[in-house]
Parts: C-alpha cells; structure tokens; sequence
C-alpha cells in the first residue's frame, strides 16, 4: 500500500523505438539492492513480457565488486546497477557507469551533476524489532541508549557488518560523523557488551527479528520493515530522539553493457510513476517523494536526518571500518 500526496512524479511514456530495441535485445541483467531489486524486476517482467530479466540481489559493496571483478576480467553481465550512492558513486567516480543521454521526465531530484546515474529512492533507516519478543524489557530511544543498554539484552540484538553492508556502514558512520569517535565509540561498547551478534548479511537480521531468535536490529532500512509486516511479523519501528538516517539508492548503466537498450528501458521504468509505486510499496521513498509515500510512513520532509551524504560515506569508510573493528574486537 502507498499514500499518495498532491501531484504523481513526472510521467513519461514509452519510447516505441526504445521498447523495439529492448525487446530485440530480450535481455536485461540487473545487480543490486536484494529488497528493492526482486520487487522492481518483478514489476518490469509484467509490464515487459517480451524481454528476459535476470537479477543477482545482494549488499551494496557485495554486487558492486563483483561487476568490478567482471569488468576486470572483461567479462560484463550486468546491464544495470541499483544500490546505495555511496557505491554508485565510487563507480561513478571509477567511470564504471555509461552517461546518460537524458533524464527528461525524471524527478528533479532524482539528477546528480556526473549525469551518469540518478537517485531512485531514498531509505529511512532506523531501529527494529519484534513487538513480542521484546515485551517488558526497556527500549532504547536514542542511539546513545545503546551504551547503556540493559543485561536484559544480552543475546537479543544483531547489526550487520558494515564491511558488506551498506545500511551498517550508513548508520555506524553518521554516528561516528555526529558523535564523535568517543560517544560512538561508547554505543559499539554497549552494542559488545550484551554480546550483538554480527550478521553477514541482512537476510541473516531479517530471519533473527522474525523469528523472535535477536527480536532487534539498528541497521535495517524500512524495506525490511514493510517486508516482515506483509509476512505477518509482529514488527514495530522506532525514530531515535536525536534522529535516523536516510540512504539514497542509485541506479546506473554499465558501460560496456550488452544490452543497453534495455537497462535504460528498466531505468526509464524504475523512475516512472509505475516504478516509484513499487518503491513506495514496498517501504522506501521513491524520488520525488513528497508525492508518493509508504502508507504509515512520516513524509520525508518531517523527518529528523542525522549524518552526511554519500561522499562523506566514501571519505570515512576505511578510517569508520577500522574504528568499528577495533571497538568490536574483530581481527
């Protein structure tokens, strides 16, 4: 379910030459976000029956990698790229991506200044859990809570590794920007001391919230939330004091690509209003998405944003990584 406010995002109708292309083509391979990606090829394949689409979903960094590793060894399967701007960007930077010809009938604030990709949703991403397994024990409400946190959660919380993950590098870094590296540090103190479990991927969190096993995480994005609630989890969400934060997903074309007419046709359809519907609900705000917002979700406009953007991740990585490694003990 969506909520829609005021006017829909720019339409844009299809390009019979483009969709002639596409199809002539018949295939389109798309690595990237493993909740948004599925949801988005699902909803090409219908609108596009005659046009073949494959995807490889996984971590932001995970998927990037691998389309470097084949690119380095000349061997490029994806077609398109769809995951947090801190890795389109660093490929942007690489110039892994294709530039595009136009972004006419895209939002406005979907076009970045490279022109070689545009945002496509933005992520709130904050702290989660499982209503049931958590009754009687004391919630955190703000980050720093978590370096006070309770022996009642010992064995109850889990956070991915920002090595792999994008969401845990988003937050770990914005806490690490905001806080300074002693009262961030003090919250990954807390986080060892009730023994947080450090899942490889957010699949592994997702399955621990749902099943009550660790009912709490503080490095999922609301997609994982919208995710379990349609599974009948009994999952709840809670905004920080002091603020969440907000990923912004790219998509991109790889240069080399062997079918590029149609990854621009699955890039015109993810920033369509048809596209911006799946975002939207499937828990995440599509570009533009003052128009377009998950049902029960704050309008981004109201939200409280806590750390910088994209290029502050990419400037921070190593030193937030090496921080985040030394506080959890991990070799």
């Amino acid at each position: 379910a969506l909520m829609v406010v005021g006017r829909l995002t720019p339409a844009f109708a299809d390009q019979p030459d483009l969709v002639a292309a596409a199809e002539k083509e018949g295939t389109v391979m798309v690595y990237g976000d493993s909740s948004m990606v599925p949801q988005l090829v699902a909803g090409f394949a219908k609108r596009y029956p005659k046009i073949r689409v494959a995807s490889v979903p996984g971590g932001g960094w995970e998927t990037y990698n691998r389309i470097v590793i084949e690119k380095g060894a000349g061997r490029i399967l994806a077609d398109v790229f769809v995951a947090n701007d801190d890795t389109v960007l660093t490929g942007s930077n690489a110039g892994v991506w294709d530039k595009l010809a136009t972004t006419t009938g895209y939002p406005a604030d979907s076009v970045v200044d490279a022109a070689n990709y545009v945002i496509v949703y933005r992520m709130l991403t904050t702290v989660m859990y499982n209503s049931d397994a958590t009754k009687g024990l004391k919630m955190p409400r703000d980050w720093e809570d978590f370096a006070h946190i309770g022996d009642e959660w010992k064995g109850l919380i889990i956070t991915a590794d920002p090595r792999n993950s994008g969401t845990a590098l988003c937050v770990f870094t914005a806490l690490y920007q905001t806080l300074g590296k002693e009262r961030a540090g003090a919250i990954l103190e807390g986080l060892k001391r009730v023994g947080t479990e450090i899942a490889p991927n957010t699949g592994v969190q997702v399955a621990k919230i749902m099943s009550g096993e660790r009912p709490l995480s503080p490095t999922l994005h609301m997609a994982f939330f919208m995710e379990m609630k349609k599974k009948g989890a009994p999952v709840e969400y809670l905004l920080p004091a002091s603020g969440a934060m907000m990923q912004v997903d790219g998509i991109a074309i790889t240069k080399g690509a062997s079918h590029p007419n149609a990854a621009r046709l699955f890039m015109d359809f993810t920033m369509s209003p048809e596209g911006a519907a799946i975002v939207a609900d499937n828990g995440d705000y599509p570009a533009g998405s003052d128009s377009i917002i998950p049902t029960g979700f704050p309008p981004r406009s109201s939200l409280k944003i806590i750390g910088g953007g994209p290029a502050d991740l990419i400037r921070d990585r190593q030193a937030v990584i090496d921080w985040w490694k030394g506080a959890m003990g991990i070799t």
